[in-house]
């Protein structure tokens, strides 16, 4: 289970960066992650 919380991290820390940097689906990235962590 923590290996899931850790990859719901990064996904959501890769998310972030994209979203700075205005790459295209980084709105997808920090949603998955987010929800990620909300399901644990």
């Amino acid at each position: 289970m923590s290996k899931l919380y850790g990859w719901g991290a990064s996904v959501v820390i890769i998310g972030a960066l994209f979203k700075i940097q205005h790459y295209p689906m980084a709105g997808l990235f920090l949603s998955v992650g987010l929800i990620t962590e909300a399901i644990i």
